[in-house]
């Protein structure tokens, strides 16, 4: 690669470090999901046209952060320190649940949790086979089995969250059978599975997926200095797939399944919106970005609120 482009993106890397770091002290006034909020709505006309980050940079921002535990390979863990922590939580999934993390690091420093991290792409927690070729198809099997494991070794971690992409490529689909009720089934027997120590179960609902254009339509957006999240704007019921993991929950039960549906932070009844709040929603087709789920996190953090008064019942 020539040096220049190196450079470009080294230096493009370490300017998105800064808006982040900027974004998260001192965010402008309903910045992101905030715009959003149906319980104390927030207005700020400086952001119609902010878009931050850029389709362009947002490829280059990682995911939330976490520690790499070299003790045990399987996770990586952010959020407080284990001496400090009030409790210890868990993630699980595929790079769906992992691009939440940016949400739930701001709900673990804001609880006092420490946050362990299962994650595998393409590889969410279900009992059913994932119609991957090989090698990822035994490694992903592989991997349900140790996380399950994972959880009998550690009988501390009692909720759960997990997440997945809904509407993908999905599970293996055994003749005659639908391929929607496998991956229910899927899910509902892996987290059954799940030692009695897991007492909650979290569901994240899947995000909507941008359209292949979107990105060029909010670069274009930008330059034209025109509105990119009216502007771009895309069908809620083209984008948003039905979520195999919240009726998964239902069937489970209450009791030990919930669902935390952020849906209405990024979508109104008709449309989904590449831009919140001057916030690029998007990383990709699937993914949101660091940038935003960060600003999903008091939200989230709200709905577990709510979630958590049936716990101690």
């Amino acid at each position: 690669m020539p040096r220049a482009v190196i450079l470009t993106a080294v230096a493009a890397a370490a300017a998105l470090a800064v808006t982040s770091a900027q974004a998260e002290t001192n965010p402008p006034r309903c910045y992101g999901a905030a715009s959003r909020d149906f319980k104390t709505p927030c207005h700020n006309p400086k952001l119609r046209l902010l878009v931050k980050p850029t389709p362009g940079a947002a490829l280059l921002a990682p995911n939330g952060f976490c520690s790499p535990d070299k003790a045990d390979p399987l996770v990586c863990a952010s959020g407080a320190l284990p001496q400090q922590a009030s409790q210890t939580v868990a993630l699980v999934g595929d790079s769906h649940a992992k691009h939440w993390r940016g949400a739930l690091n701001v709900v673990a420093k804001n609880r006092g949790w420490r946050l362990k991290s299962l994650t595998l792409t393409g590889c969410p927690l279900s009992a059913a086979p994932r119609n991957l070729p090989e090698p990822a198809k035994t490694e992903c099997a592989q991997w349900n089995q140790q996380v399950l494991a994972w959880f009998q070794a550690h009988p501390e971690v009692s909720t759960v969250f997990v997440s997945e992409l809904a509407g993908g490529t999905g599970a293996v689909v055994p003749a005659g059978q639908s391929k929607y009720k496998t991956e229910v089934a899927g899910y509902v027997n892996a987290w059954n599975a799940l030692p009695p120590t897991v007492k909650h179960i979290v569901v994240i609902r899947d995000t909507p997926k941008q359209l292949d254009v979107t990105p060029d339509c909010v670069e274009t957006a930008i330059r034209h200095k025109k509105n990119a999240g009216l502007t771009c704007a895309f069908s809620r019921a083209k984008t948003l797939d039905r979520d195999p993991a919240v009726d998964a929950a239902a069937q489970i039960g209450p009791q030990r399944a919930q669902v935390a549906d952020l849906t209405g932070y990024m979508c109104g009844k008709t449309l989904c919106y590449p831009v919140v709040g001057g916030a690029l929603v998007f990383k990709d087709k699937t993914h949101i970005t660091l940038a935003f789920a960060e600003t999903l996190g008091p939200f989230l953090d709200r709905r577990l609120t709510h979630l958590m008064l049936s716990w101690r019942t």
